[in-house]
């Protein structure tokens, strides 16, 4: 039961930011940033009573999957749309601010896949 537990944590997380980076991908030439920091303060909110095994284990996944979903993102972009790049990099800046603010701010040691994340940006875009 308890893996169970464990796994539908998993999947509603990862189907969690998969909505919100579809989202963030299709709202981000219209709305500046708004909508992101409802969403990183709601996930924030959520995960602030459960502080236990499990949380530790989601928080890791959940910014795993999200530099990983940013990233392939930013390929995509890369690949299919290479003179967007520049401008979705930029106009999403404030986005990708107040995520690593809101995360150095309650859990700085679960910041080094974004913060790879961030760096992998930095140099190759």
């Amino acid at each position: 039961y308890f893996v169970l537990y464990i796994l539908t944590i998993i999947i509603i997380t990862i189907t969690i930011i998969f909505i919100t980076i579809l989202l963030s991908f299709f709202l981000s030439f219209i709305i500046p940033y708004p909508l992101y920091i409802i969403i990183v303060i709601n996930v924030h909110y959520y995960y602030q009573f459960t502080i236990n095994f499990t949380f530790i284990i989601t928080t890791i996944l959940l910014l795993l999957s999200l530099s990983l979903l940013l990233l392939l993102s930013y390929l995509y972009l890369y690949l299919f749309y290479p003179n967007v790049i520049y401008y979705y990099y930029i106009y999403t800046y404030p986005f990708t601010t107040v995520f690593i603010y809101i995360y150095f701010k309650y859990y700085y040691y679960f910041l080094l896949p974004l913060l790879l994340l961030y760096l992998y940006l930095y140099v190759f875009c």
